[in-house]
């Protein structure tokens, strides 16, 4: 996975399980147990966002996408749609992964919650 390099709307669901798809057709999902939302292109996973929660504060504190997909929209729909995931479970959002921060600086419009 490529450290950091990644280039949707989120369907968050209040189970644990966000799992929503973009035009790319990249999903994302939140996985409880590895505190990291995980994003897959055609069932396989491609790309992870890793989070370090405290209380209601997420830290999205690394992204890794798969070197075979990028320049695809992976990274920039797992961003996406795990903000949004992340506003719909109230969390604020400390975006401390540099990729993070540099799509909210691109996207000024989205409020990182």
């Amino acid at each position: 996975m490529a450290d950091g390099q990644a280039d949707g709307q989120a369907d968050g669901q209040a189970d644990g399980q966000a799992d929503g798809r973009d035009a790319s057709g990249v999903a994302v999902r939140w996985d409880e147990d590895g505190s990291q939302y995980l994003a897959a292109l055609d069932g396989t996973d491609v790309g992870r966002l890793v989070v370090e929660r405290h209380g209601d504060r997420a830290v999205f504190a690394h992204t890794l996408v798969d070197d075979g997909v990028e320049g695809r929209g992976v990274g920039s729909a797992l961003v996406e749609q795990a903000l949004a995931d992340a506003r719909g479970r109230g969390w604020t959002v400390d975006p401390r992964c540099p990729f993070v921060a540099a799509w909210l600086r691109r996207h000024p419009e989205v409020d990182p919650g």
